[in-house]
């Protein structure tokens, strides 16, 4: 009888203990606000931490109800509660870019194609991230075409945008290129591919970009800078139904050229593109298709350097892919 009360006791000891680390591992999840504690790993970390982050802000909703919308090496963006989307930027250059957003939003309210308006905002300098109501739609390029509704809200949105003003803008902190300046960024970047992904192209790829870069950067054109969006493709453009429905991501917006947001739509829809061109209510300068052929051949390189500060093959792979088709693309005006 003394070893079966024995081993019983045992058994009530060992309830008792799993009792209390399940009641720790709930405690745990609650805090950190991980959906399931046993998918925990390294490469969640700074996921969670961003999580905590408006956890502590308590504005109110369900922070443990997430999705992660897009990642790349600058920002980590998630849909929380199912109506908010939040961005986390991942440094302090970009958190310096979110800040700019922000404040230029502001300023942008009266854009003809709805925009985000960021309410929840965090300007610690540690802790920098934004959040605005969630835009329903798909990526433009899921379509095969464009809309007349969509053709003119593009028309207008860039009517809009190209004509602002630098006095007006300034003290959001964009940055403003000349011609000489916006090349030198080009030149800049262009160094950053030869360092970092020409290890994954053969010699020919090698060569064309060169080609690419040395024909741009030795043009003598020049253009007005104008107010940009910099970054008009694929999932920054939504659309619901015919029309659409946002334009998000202003992270990369400054005043240089403009061709650069019509060569952003030309990259999907090359033949609205150039009725764009032909409706915008301000002449691009002579050159300006030249221009939009080289952004439209060197995009994808953008894609294949984020896979590699990512260290995600399969986004080398995809922006590989595409650029081999790309630097043989003609923009004809």
């Amino acid at each position: 009888m003394k070893i079966r009360r024995s081993i019983v006791h045992e058994i009530k000891d060992r309830y008792v203990v799993c009792n209390y680390i399940l009641t720790i591992l709930v405690m745990f999840k609650h805090t950190m606000d991980i959906p399931n504690p046993m998918k925990y790993n390294r490469n969640n970390e700074f996921l969670f931490r961003c999580l905590n982050k408006v956890k502590k802000a308590e504005y109110g909703f369900n922070v443990s109800d997430y999705k992660v919308l897009r990642e790349s090496y600058a920002n980590l963006v998630l849909l929380i509660d199912k109506e908010y989307v939040f961005k986390f930027p991942k440094d302090s250059e970009n958190s310096k870019r979110l800040e700019m957003e922000i404040k230029l939003l502001k300023i942008l309210s009266d854009s003809p194609v709805p925009i985000p308006r960021y309410i929840f905002t965090n300007q610690d300098c540690n802790e920098k991230f934004g959040g605005y109501t969630f835009f329903r739609g798909k990526p433009i390029n899921e379509r095969k075409s464009l809309s007349n509704i969509m053709l003119k809200q593009l028309i207008d949105f860039l009517n809009f945008l190209h004509k602002k003003k630098y006095s007006g803008l300034k003290e959001t902190g964009i940055n403003f290129y000349t011609p000489l300046s916006w090349k030198i960024q080009f030149k800049d970047f262009m160094n950053n591919v030869r360092q970092n992904i020409f290890s994954v192209m053969d010699k020919e790829l090698r060569k064309l970009i060169e080609n690419e870069f040395e024909k741009f950067l030795q043009n003598t054109s020049a253009f007005e800078s104008s107010l940009v969006h910099g970054d008009l493709y694929k999932d920054n453009v939504l659309v619901l139904g015919n029309k659409v429905s946002a334009i998000i991501d202003w992270g990369y917006a400054s005043f240089g050229d403009p061709a650069i947001d019509v060569a952003a739509i030309a990259v999907d829809f090359p033949k609205e593109a150039t009725k764009i061109i032909e409706s915008l209510d301000y002449k691009l300068d002579d050159d300006a298709h030249n221009r939009i052929e080289f952004y439209i051949r060197t995009e994808p390189l953008f894609e294949i350097l984020n896979g590699y500060l990512m260290n995600n093959p399969s986004i080398i792979r995809s922006g590989l892919e595409r650029l081999k088709v790309s630097l043989y693309r003609q923009f004809i005006v």
